[in-house]
């Protein structure tokens, strides 16, 4: 069996993951340019949420540059700049409003703190063996793919609109 990682041909999924990085830059700049930040922070959330698995499950070396350049936001210090801009920018998370709640009492607070430590759990499944052929894709693995590929087909409907508005602008 030849292992992933020695590979030298890329596999549909990531031939698909390196279409899917040059036709979201564009996009993503675009967003940058327009100051569009709240589509940002999503993009990053999303991206973040699926980053390492993913990274993991497509192994070939090409393909993880690609992934460690997927959005310019990867790099910390412009994520610490885009949520800078987007506090300026915008009303506070909704995410903000229940955490006061938990709080009011230190005992309860101590008790709900574990059951969310245990969900932040979900996301630490132990790291997947290297792809070889006949190794099935766990469901975390694909669930993380799909996320990205969403992620990167919203960026680009987001583009097509923006030149869309443009075209009827001229």
């Amino acid at each position: 069996m030849t292992l992933f990682y020695l590979q030298k041909e890329l596999t549909l999924p990531q031939e698909a993951s390196v279409d899917i990085y040059k036709a979201t830059q564009k996009a993503c700049n675009n967003a940058l340019q327009h100051k569009e930040y709240h589509i940002l922070a999503d993009l990053w959330n999303k991206c973040m949420n699926s980053y390492l698995t993913v990274r993991k499950f497509l192994g070939h070396p090409n393909t993880c540059k690609l992934l460690n350049g997927w959005h310019p936001l990867m790099k910390k210090n412009n994520m610490m700049l885009l949520t800078a801009e987007w506090r300026k920018n915008s009303p506070p998370p909704s995410k903000q409003v229940p955490r006061p709640a938990p709080v009011a009492s230190s005992s309860n607070s101590n008790m709900k703190k574990q059951p969310q430590t245990q969900n932040k759990g979900k996301g630490k499944a132990p790291a997947p063996k290297p792809y070889s052929q006949g190794y099935r894709i766990p469901k975390i693995q694909q669930d993380a793919m799909e996320n990205v590929f969403q992620m990167a087909r919203t960026m680009m409907e987001l583009q097509k609109k923006k030149e869309a508005r443009s075209r009827f602008q001229k």
